[in-house]
């Protein structure tokens, strides 16, 4: 809703009204007003033409007003850059950025939060900065002096200490969303060899492992794709950063088997966060890629360690783009469903933007995709 100096400009995806403003070359354009006259511009705009695309509701005004009054007091570059920051948490992107990154080479280019914060380090001591971060970017906590959190009261949401981090191997926090110390919990219950907690009624939670990439070129997998929504009906959830196919098809497994034969309980959900293509996913930027290959080998070897922990009828789902494209008909959703009896596995056949799962009282139910020319909706694969 802002441009890159912190002054308003129309960021409410009304397109056609931001495209004039962006192509006006009057002095005076939207661009240059101040929150209220903005807020009443686009009104009386939507009111003169019955456009209901220029429309601000009262939550987003508030919004624009809280957002302007966090920069008073601050001018020249320090205004630049707390605005830039402001609006990169709010957003995921900067302010002249319409899309994420589309290429490693994009990637390469686009500002990060640690960039932005190194550039300027007052702004780990501004309060608005790391209330903000509190709401949308717990994980990144951390980062910020323990005085300032305190003076700001997030003091107790910090959910993971760096070394904790280090400890478990994870590089991506974030995909744990608001669940990340259950998350830390349950990794350390695995090292005592539990692998399960009790559910609401007593019976153990169903599992679910989560695999996610060490790498993200773009930042489409820095979210939660599916953590939280299991953890929230039900699941407990473990969750591993992988680099490469012997850590994916055999390390994280071997670590599981043994606890999860003593507990007589296998993995009803697995999950998959990584870039992907028809026959592959990146789990590192530089050569870690698991193919199809990889898992067929594994499905026809019995020494292989995944199928062996994941139970018969289990759910797989791929947080991937074009895993399940149908034009390829030995693509790597359809290989991996090998991997377990009777496994459903869920995928998208093109370029992905965010999936989401569903639920029925007796658990997941199906995903659902989002994203260019998926009308289609989710690729299906059934059991064998």
């Amino acid at each position: 809703m802002l441009t890159d100096d912190g002054r308003y400009c129309a960021r409410l995806g009304k397109d056609d009204f931001l495209a004039a403003v962006e192509s006006s070359n009057a002095p005076n354009s939207a661009s240059d007003l101040q929150a209220e006259e903005f807020i009443h511009l686009v009104r009386a705009l939507g009111t003169a033409f019955n456009d209901p695309r220029l429309s601000i509701s009262d939550d987003e005004a508030a919004g624009m007003h809280a957002f302007e009054a966090s920069l008073a007091g601050v001018t020249g570059d320090d205004r630049q850059a707390k605005a830039r920051l402001l609006y990169y948490l709010d957003t995921g992107r900067v302010p002249e950025q319409r899309r994420p990154p589309v290429s490693p080479l994009d990637a390469q280019k686009a500002p990060t939060i640690g960039g932005m914060l190194a550039e300027k380090p007052w702004l780990k001591d501004d309060l608005d900065v790391i209330r903000i971060v509190a709401r949308r970017h717990p994980y990144l906590l951390p980062q910020f002096p323990e005085a300032a959190l305190r003076r700001a009261g997030v003091l107790d949401q910090r959910p993971w200490t760096p070394e904790e981090m280090q400890r478990m191997d994870i590089r991506w926090p974030a995909r744990l969303g608001k669940y990340g110390a259950e998350v830390l919990r349950n990794r350390e219950l695995l090292l005592h060899g539990v692998v399960t907690t009790p559910g609401t009624t007593g019976a153990p939670k169903p599992i679910a492992l989560v695999l996610g990439a060490k790498d993200d070129w773009n930042g489409a997998l820095s979210g939660d794709a599916f953590v939280g929504e299991l953890i929230e009906h039900g699941y407990h959830v473990l969750y591993f950063e992988v680099g490469d196919a012997q850590g994916f098809l055999q390390d994280v497994p071997h670590q599981l088997r043994q606890p999860l034969e003593h507990a007589q309980q296998a993995v009803s959900f697995l999950g998959i966060m990584a870039h992907g293509d028809p026959t592959g996913i990146w789990l590192v930027d530089s050569g870690g890629v698991l193919r199809t290959q990889n898992v067929d080998d594994c499905a026809a070897n019995e020494s292989c360690e995944l199928p062996k922990i994941i139970a018969p009828g289990a759910s797989i789902v791929f947080d991937s783009c074009s895993v399940g494209d149908p034009s390829v008909a030995h693509n790597l959703a359809a290989e991996t469903a090998h991997l377990a009896p009777k496994a459903h596995v869920w995928a998208a056949p093109w370029v992905l933007s965010a999936v989401t799962l569903r639920f029925d009282p007796h658990g997941f139910s199906e995903a659902q995709f989002e994203g260019e020319h998926l009308e289609q909706g989710a690729v299906h694969i059934l059991p064998h």
